[in-house]
């Protein structure tokens, strides 16, 4: 048995038929096109980087300004009484922070490569699709993690017998790639990624046998090759959403057919397509690419110039910040260390946002863990 496959060679000869036909005039046409698209472009986006920068210096300095005055206005107080407002400060941090999340214990820490979904008393209640901490309730909750990787969908090594319809025998070797998008749905469907290749693989085979039965093995080696595969990958793909996941590519790796009808047919197409995808593909392509340089080109440097005054604009904003919050903090560095641990709390466990990838001894736990004093 040989590959069906054809040789590098006459792969070769087939994508520049199927491609040559129209790509002369389509090139420089769209070489002159890209031109007139890219340079009025590159000039909106040159504008647009600067007025971000601008605005961007504003905000910052404006809101140094602002962080400044609150820190003046509450050491003035912290001045007045310092165990105080110390304990006031970390009270009301404290409270912030245990308003907006569960009081129950800390489970496993949510790996990049993972996502989860919780299931009380049996029933799923909530997915965890991000990467990091998280809590649930102990002996009432239970997790679930599953792979959000693009997964291989090949239950097997073994590679299928299919029919075209000229009667045609090939051997079919073929695989599917997916991730998982709807965790819950992928859950209550088939509970793992074994259930999932014990219910998906039979439609996608299915789907191979009666899409290649339509064609000829000629007519599947040429001109029809990539519509199967269309074919065969929206059927697949609609019955995916069932499951909740995505399949991300259907292809067939591999099809072995007799050596005497390989052979002939390579022949044939070697001889029939080489020289003709030769001739028609090679002359749009330098009128095209000089044009299309000489826009790149051009853009490069508009784009290039408006970059480099927006770092300067940004630079002068942040300097400027830097200013104000040197001016300001530099009243008291202790009161100003702590004040800036209790605004970090309060802005990282935030409403829909309390999740952390950090070590029990991270310096940023320090005050929460032990306390202000």
């Amino acid at each position: 048995m040989k590959k069906i496959d054809p040789p590098e060679k006459v792969i070769s000869s087939f994508r520049d038929v199927q491609s040559a036909r129209a790509d002369k005039e389509r090139t420089i046409n769209e070489a002159y096109a890209y031109n007139n698209d890219i340079i009025p472009r590159a000039k909106g986006e040159a504008i647009k980087i600067k007025l971000d920068a601008q605005a961007y210096e504003n905000e910052i300095i404006n809101e140094a300004q602002g962080n400044a005055n609150r820190f003046l206005s509450l050491y003035e107080e912290y001045r007045q009484n310092p165990s105080l407002v110390k304990n006031r400060i970390y009270l009301e941090t404290m409270e912030n922070i245990f308003s907006k999340v569960d009081k129950v214990v800390v489970t496993d820490d949510l790996k990049e490569t993972k996502q989860a979904i919780v299931i009380q008393l049996g029933k799923v209640v909530r997915d965890v699709r991000e990467s990091g901490l998280y809590f649930k309730l102990p002996f009432i909750n239970s997790v679930e993690f599953l792979d959000k990787r693009v997964l291989d969908l090949s239950p097997d090594k073994i590679p299928r017998e299919v029919i075209t319809a000229d009667q045609k025998r090939i051997i079919v070797d073929a695989y599917a790639k997916y991730k998982i998008t709807n965790p819950v749905t992928f859950y209550q469907a088939v509970r793992n990624e074994s259930g999932l290749v014990r219910r998906l693989y039979p439609v996608i085979e299915a789907h191979i046998r009666e899409n290649i039965g339509r064609f000829s093995l000629i007519s599947l080696l040429n001109e029809k090759r990539s519509e199967v595969m269309q074919l065969i990958q929206r059927g697949v793909y609609s019955e995916a959403e069932k499951f909740g996941i995505e399949i991300t590519d259907v292809r067939i790796k591999r099809a072995d057919l007799p050596e005497e009808n390989s052979s002939a047919i390579f022949r044939r197409m070697q001889t029939e397509r080489e020289k003709e995808a030769k001739e028609i593909r090679a002359e749009g392509e330098q009128a095209g690419q000089e044009v299309r340089s000489k826009a790149d080109k051009l853009k490069r440097e508009i784009i290039s110039s408006a970059v480099k005054e927006s770092y300067e604009i940004r630079g002068r904003g942040y300097a400027e910040a830097t200013r104000i919050y040197n001016e300001a903090f530099k009243v008291d560095e202790e009161f100003f260390n702590f004040y800036r641990s209790m605004s970090a709390y309060s802005k990282s466990f935030a409403e829909n946002n309390t999740k952390f990838v950090l070590s029990p001894n991270n310096n940023f736990l320090d005050i929460l863990n032990k306390g202000w004093k």
